[in-house]
């Protein structure tokens, strides 16, 4: 019998399995080869139904392989900067190369990406880009791996792995005509030219009606007037109707603590203590990583160790 202890985090079971052994295949590593799922996918910590789920892949997404199990039923991949095996069987080989970044053409994230402050995982995390973004590469790295975007008035880059081709063609903001108003859909820096080298010279809040007087060539900028003063915004962030503010869901998932458990400011035992959450207290989880829960426990909200919540 194994003995498999659970912990459910996020509608997500992760757990520690004892016990099994496998064997990989040297000769069939398909190190950096890049596959597509082509169905609704779970990802275990082995090469067999055996072992633990740890999630699943949306149909579309696209993984870099490491090794296949010695049977070659299962690959190891690498997604969100973990290791883990999927079922071969539903894997499709991508075709196309990332080298081959249509600067013009608008993407779609297949699942949440961390946008970085450079083209590696080297560079620092901005912001989180949600799964199913639509985008706009600006330009791409020497190695086709990593692309350059702007997300909600912030420039970083994004893995290439993680983004699908939805249009050869941008979509076009409508041309403006008199009397017609954009709003902003964002909030957005105005600066002195049509790009995002060219410097801040101020910057308008979401849903803010302007005045569009020109669009640069491919119509990827707006120049507009607000507030008596020219510059030049980021014309996939106009609309020409007043949008109210999106209401986000509060989404979470309930858990409750196995021991007496400190939470902290951060996701580390470097962080100090916020408070100390009795043993099996009901608490709020809102997302997990590296074996931390960022939790909410009254009107605290603070990070504790996963460990110890059920």
């Amino acid at each position: 019998m194994k003995s498999i202890d659970k912990v459910i985090l996020g509608g997500v079971v992760v757990a520690s399995t004892i016990g099994i052994n496998y064997n990989i295949a040297s000769a069939d590593i398909v190190s950096q080869e890049i596959y597509t799922t082509t169905n609704r996918l779970n990802m275990r910590k082995g090469p067999s139904t055996d072992y633990t789920l740890v999630g699943t892949l949306d149909k579309g997404v696209k993984v870099k392989a490491i090794e296949k199990s010695s049977d070659g039923k299962w690959l190891k991949i690498n997604y969100n900067s973990q290791n883990v095996w999927v079922n071969f069987a539903y894997l499709q080989k991508d075709k196309s190369s990332n080298n081959d970044i249509k600067l013009d053409s608008q993407y779609e994230t297949t699942a949440n990406v961390n946008m970085r402050k450079g083209p590696s995982t080297d560079y620092t995390k901005i912001i989180i880009v949600p799964a199913q973004t639509k985008i706009t590469p600006i330009k791409s790295s020497s190695d086709g791996k990593w692309v350059q975007i702007n997300y909600k008035n912030v420039t970083g880059w994004i893995s290439a792995q993680y983004i699908k081709i939805v249009s050869t063609t941008p979509t076009e903001p409508e041309k403006p005509i008199t009397g017609k108003d954009y709003y902003t859909t964002a909030n957005l820096n105005v600066r002195d030219g049509a790009s995002t080298t060219s410097s801040k010279i101020g910057k308008i809040p979401n849903g803010t009606k302007v005045s569009v007087v020109d669009f640069n060539s491919n119509k990827t900028w707006a120049k507009v007037v607000y507030n008596n003063k020219t510059g030049w915004v980021s014309a996939q962030y106009l609309s020409t109707k007043s949008q109210e503010p999106e209401q986000k869901e509060d989404t979470y998932w309930t858990g409750t603590t196995t021991q007496n458990l400190n939470m902290r400011k951060g996701p580390s035992t470097d962080y100090s203590i916020i408070i100390t959450i009795p043993k099996n207290s009901d608490v709020k989880i809102y997302e997990t990583k590296s074996g931390w829960a960022k939790i909410k426990y009254k009107s605290y909200e603070g990070y504790c160790s996963a460990s110890f919540i059920k």
